[in-house]
């Protein structure tokens, strides 16, 4: 799985260039990629935990900061385009609104 800096990345590289990396052009490390996924799943469980201060609502931090990043990694597919995904505003819009709908879970009374 890529991480979720990366991915962004990539995107914005994608965006500025107007170019994809599909999986046969790229040489793919899964160590390496399960290690940034890793990472980000420790800084976001640390977001987390800090939000917890504001009212977020959630049982463990590191499984919740999982399936937040499994649930937004449609938008860092390595096989379409930025294009292909209706371009960058259309990437932004999506994700914002399923990053806000994500946070509003989070706010919830459990």
């Amino acid at each position: 799985m890529p991480s979720l800096t990366t991915s962004i990345e990539r995107i914005g590289h994608e965006a500025v260039n107007g170019e994809s990396q599909h999986p046969g052009s790229v040489a793919r490390r899964p160590a390496q990629d399960r290690e940034f996924f890793e990472t980000d799943v420790r800084l976001v469980a640390k977001l987390l935990e800090e939000g917890r201060k504001d009212g977020l609502r959630f049982d463990e931090g590191p499984s919740t900061a999982r399936a937040l990043l499994l649930a937004t990694s449609a938008f860092i597919p390595y096989s379409l385009s930025v294009d292909d995904m209706g371009g960058i505003e259309v990437i932004e819009r999506d994700l914002r609104t399923t990053v806000n709908l994500l946070v509003k879970g989070l706010r919830q009374p459990s």
